[in-house]
């Protein structure tokens, strides 16, 4: 089975070089997101709303020799080669699927290569719907441009150069009055509009839950946003998701072959009814742990998926630091046994490079706009097998 990983830990160090720190932690997380879409493109179960899209000459193509092949570089990290390879792929396609599979893979690759511009060309290519892609299509690769914009969001200048530079998304823009985070929403806003997936509603309702976060902590302008209303969206966009988890299938097919996604999409789920219950205190503890929990069976089953024990080390931090926040020392049983995870090497393994800087970047951000941050020090004081893991990230104690 085709894997990203290789891919997911240049990019991390990629980022980690291109990007101011402010909030970049949630940039390192949001990095598996991508990666685990890429599971679509390889041969899965064809989404049955879309039927046509998925002819024998698709399967085909996608089982091809030549795609294989750039799959492999780009798993090798061999990112030009890969470019190269997806560049002639997309101009022999033989339908409308087989183009968006290739251009989507294209976009990985120049992301991969540091072509941040032609990545986000790539998917504008498929939402301008030149070759005849579905809505489904055209939704998903919204959902994906507004993930790279998630990539950079602290650079301006390469949001401004390559994201919002044409129509329609200057115009996203504009709505938001220059506030590039909330142009981002509006993308998955517009996916959403045009093929409502639980993926656009959880990545809306957390995008959402850091501004209430960051609200709730801004003593400096005290009603700058009504914060029971952001609060009742961010629950209403879950209960929205969560039914569609049930009955849309397309998302189901994309993510067949992609434990680690469906663990982010419910960690995003966990910390929008987190965040959001503390304002409106409708929620018992249990249950808002029980959204944690949610995210742990994806990734636990296979941990030497190094995807896997990325998002199995990044969905425990979440838990506990959620735990620390809301239960205090109460919880210190289940902190510490979700924390010992850390000091297994043969469970975070290679995936700890990317769980390290996540963490890493969580410490050194502001506190009052990133929630993470003032909990990492109250957990490695309860969990040893954390602490060493941390420092050994070269995190801020």
């Amino acid at each position: 089975m085709w894997t990203v990983t290789l891919v997911l830990f240049h990019m991390c160090l990629r980022l980690s070089s291109m990007a101011p720190r402010t909030l970049l932690a949630y940039s390192v997380i949001l990095l598996l997101v991508v990666g685990g879409f890429a599971y679509y493109y390889f041969p899965v179960t064809p989404p049955p709303q879309e039927p046509s899209s998925y002819t024998p000459s698709t399967v085909n193509y996608r089982s091809s020799a030549e795609y294989k092949a750039a799959n492999d570089q780009l798993t090798a990290g061999n990112y030009e080669q890969a470019v190269t390879s997806f560049q002639k792929l997309a101009e022999t396609a033989p339908t409308p699927a087989a183009y968006a599979a290739s251009m989507t893979m294209l976009a990985y690759s120049l992301y991969g290569n540091g072509d941040i511009g032609g990545a986000a060309e790539a998917y504008k290519i498929q939402i301008r719907n030149e070759k005849g892609n579905t809505p489904a299509g055209v939704a998903l690769a919204l959902n994906e441009l507004g993930f790279i914009t998630d990539l950079v969001e602290d650079n301006p200048e390469i949001l401004e150069k390559y994201i919002y530079n044409t129509p329609p998304y200057s115009d996203y823009l504009k709505k938001a009055n220059g506030n590039y985070f909330m142009a981002d929403i509006e993308i998955f806003k517009q996916a959403d509009a045009l093929y409502p997936t639980a993926w656009s509603k959880y990545e809306i309702a957390y995008k959402e839950a850091r501004l209430l976060y960051a609200a709730l902590n801004d003593t400096s302008n005290p009603g700058s946003v009504n914060m029971q209303d952001l609060a009742t969206d961010i629950q209403a966009n879950v209960l929205a998701g969560d039914k569609l988890i049930a009955t849309e299938p397309v998302l189901a097919s994309v993510l067949s072959n992609a434990p680690a996604m469906w663990s982010q999409l419910y960690v995003f789920r966990a910390f929008a009814l987190d965040h959001s219950n503390r304002v409106l205190k409708t929620l018992s503890d249990a249950h808002v742990n029980e959204a944690y929990e949610l995210a742990l069976p994806f990734v636990d089953g296979d941990l030497g998926n190094v995807q896997n024990q990325t998002m199995a080390a990044n969905a425990r931090f979440f838990y506990a630091a959620s735990l620390i926040a809301r239960e205090g020392e109460t919880a210190k049983a289940r902190i510490v046994s979700l924390l010992s995870f850390f000091g297994n090497p043969s469970q975070t393994g290679k995936g700890g490079l990317s769980s390290a800087n996540f963490i890493k970047y969580v410490s050194l951000d502001d506190p009052r706009i990133n929630p993470l941050t003032s909990e990492i020090v109250r957990l490695a004081a309860l969990s040893p097998e954390f602490k060493k893991f941390v420092l050994q990230a070269g995190a801020q104690l």
